[in-house]
């Protein structure tokens, strides 16, 4: 029997008698003053490979089947515990995850997660973005917890790399043994509060989970005095050969991903305006007043001097189903990614011959294959030229398909977005100047503007965009809408959109979604966006940058 669980032999007789008996033993065990207790199991092995190698060797014997790596041999710690004794950190963290679940209860998607029985679900989320838990992480796979002992970005280790290796079911019974001791004992002036518990559980959506085979083991207290675990031990020798960075932490993004993402842009940008204010506040030595300048000074979206009052916002974007828009279908990871499309270019290296290629290509493979929409792809475009970064051309395509499969764009206006994004990067848009960007796209197209469009936050992104796309999505009816002398502004989208900023009143929704999916959604990867806007339908502002 393992020296853990001797002490704590449950019979059906007198069970509060066993634990009297055996109370003082156990008072010292549950402080980690055991010498005998604390051996524990270290195996050294000399490379990252062997450790994986060797955890998987367990794995099939049954040994352990939870591991978690660190780059150090520190105690298993959550970052709860290791901020405990920092009550700026303590409280900041608080005030975060505060933040968190009100912006979600106003995400008709996610406010489940708010409800008691998704705790768990929650604070997985939570941990997974960075914010302090009392979770630490663990994964069911030997090859993941290998990554994360050589993931190591500014310098290497000191000391060994380790593998924790964990009998989750010794941990449970041991769990469940010192609850008891701790209830029927004046050990709960020791113990009082403390939790130790796995939590294996799915978060929908949440494919960084997914694809890092996660568990937890929330703990909210130093609990190795009490359960050391078994560790390999070895020496920093870089990244293991597999599995790469990309699979733990995947280019393709859930609906979820998504959602955190502008979520958590907003965070950092609400941050950096409180940082600013407190400069401020400090160098002229008095209070600042503060407050967020919204978007556009336009309080009703149009200026009404401009138009007559018949104007209204367009019915096609009421005829529009919205809920298509709300971009969360439930994906697997590992049933969603995987499928490869490969292109080969050889002989096609002019921008508009590749540009073609990939449009027809992408086009004809949605019509002809009604499931593709369901697949995250990884896109092999073979023979580019050499100007190219290909790393760079498959994380856009991937994030772009990704991004629209799901919301009801059609066939044209996916293959549009995608091979316009070829096109941008054949051309080095990437690289040029915002002057030497616009020339570009006066060049394939013809006059460019550059936009800036937001929802109903703080958050906004920017495309450059030619008049002929802006003036075709026009409602038709927009010239009898303005007043007589306004009219010249239909010459200029320039002097439109100084006028009105809410695309509702002056666009046609079918035309501005494929405006929007064919040349907006490309320009905001080859500026850097982050995070890329792909739904059009819930725009409160769009107007001159």
């Amino acid at each position: 029997m393992p020296i853990r669980h001797f002490h704590i032999l449950i019979c059906k007789i007198s069970v509060l008698n066993m634990i009297c008996k055996m109370i003082s033993s156990r008072f010292i065990i549950l402080k980690g003053l055991n010498p005998s207790y604390m051996n524990y199991q270290t195996y050294y092995v000399k490379n990252v490979e062997e450790a994986i190698e060797l955890a998987q060797k367990f794995k099939e014997e049954g040994k352990y089947d939870h591991f978690r790596g660190q780059t150090h041999e520190w105690p298993p710690h959550s970052s709860a515990l290791r901020n405990l004794n920092n009550p700026k950190k303590r409280n900041s963290n608080l005030l975060r995850i505060i933040e968190l679940r009100r912006w979600m209860a106003g995400i008709e998607q996610l406010r489940y997660l708010l409800e008691d029985e998704h705790i768990d679900e929650f604070f997985a989320i939570c941990q997974h973005y960075g914010l302090s838990t009392n979770f630490i992480d663990f994964s069911t796979m030997p090859a993941v917890a290998g990554f994360f002992s050589a993931d190591n970005y500014k310098e290497q280790p000191s000391m060994n790399c380790c593998i924790y290796c964990l009998d989750s079911n010794d941990l449970k019974i041991f769990a469940s043994n010192m609850e008891i001791v701790v209830k029927n004992s004046d050990l709960e002036q020791n113990r009082q509060g403390t939790i130790l518990r796995l939590i294996e559980i799915n978060v929908d959506n949440l494919w960084r989970l997914q694809s890092q085979h996660g568990v937890f083991l929330y703990c909210n207290y130093n609990w190795e005095i009490d359960y050391p675990m078994d560790r390999i031990l070895f020496p920093y020798t870089g990244n293991p050969i597999y599995p790469p960075k990309d699979i733990i932490y995947p280019y393709q993004k859930s609906p979820l991903e998504y959602l955190l993402d502008h979520y958590f842009r907003m965070e950092k940008d609400n941050s950096n305006f409180t940082h600013l204010r407190q400069i401020i506040e400090k160098r002229q030595n008095t209070k600042f007043e503060w407050e967020f300048i919204p978007h556009s000074d336009i309080p009703k979206g149009f200026i009404a001097e401009v138009f007559l009052p018949e104007l209204k916002e367009h019915p096609s974007w009421n005829d529009e189903p919205a809920a298509p828009w709300k971009n969360y279908s439930i994906e697997i990871f590992d049933q969603t990614i995987g499928e490869a499309v490969e292109i080969n270019f050889e002989g096609k290296l002019a921008p508009g011959s590749m540009c073609d290629i990939l449009y027809y290509y992408v086009k004809h493979a949605l019509e002809t294959r009604l499931d593709l929409r369901k697949k995250s792809i990884n896109w092999k475009l073979t023979h580019l030229p050499s100007n190219i970064d290909q790393l760079k051309l498959f994380r856009n395509l991937t994030w772009a398909w990704d991004g629209m499969r799901r919301l009801p764009y059609s066939a044209g206006e996916i293959a549009g977005a995608l091979s316009n994004i070829l096109l941008l990067m054949a051309h080095n848009a990437e690289t040029m100047d915002p002057q030497e960007q616009s020339a570009l796209e006066e060049e394939l197209f013809e006059k460019a503007i550059k936009i800036e469009f937001a929802y109903n936050d703080q958050v906004s992104s920017q495309a450059l965009i030619h008049q002929t796309a802006l003036k075709d999505a026009l409602r038709s009816d927009i010239k009898k809408l303005l007043v007589p002398d306004q009219r010249f502004r239909l010459n200029d989208m320039d002097l439109l959109l100084i006028c009105v900023n809410n695309p509702r009143y002056i666009f046609e929704f079918p035309k501005f979604k494929a405006l929007f999916g064919r040349f907006i959604i490309p320009w905001q990867f080859i500026l850097f966006r982050q995070p890329v806007f792909f739904d059009c339908y819930h725009l409160s502002v769009f107007g001159l940058k």
